[in-house]
């Protein structure tokens, strides 16, 4: 992977959901970055019990005109 694709990874939108806590919505460029962001949120000094799933939805819902699907 490229220098420059690693600074410029485009953020994604995530569900984030611990049992005691409830759930997060957030956006970030991986999965353990939202569940960092999450714990943040919460106000949580680790990111153990949180589990982080990609918002499909807003993904599915998204222009897609710029894929080419040849």
């Amino acid at each position: 992977m490229k220098l420059t694709q690693l600074t410029e990874q485009k953020e994604r939108p995530y569900l984030c959901f611990h049992v005691k806590k409830g759930k997060h919505e957030t956006h970030a460029p991986s999965s353990y970055d939202a569940a960092k962001n999450a714990a943040e949120h919460w106000g949580l000094k680790s990111t153990a019990g949180i589990t982080v799933l990609a918002d499909v939805e807003q993904v599915l819902e998204r222009d897609h005109s710029d894929i080419d699907y040849k």
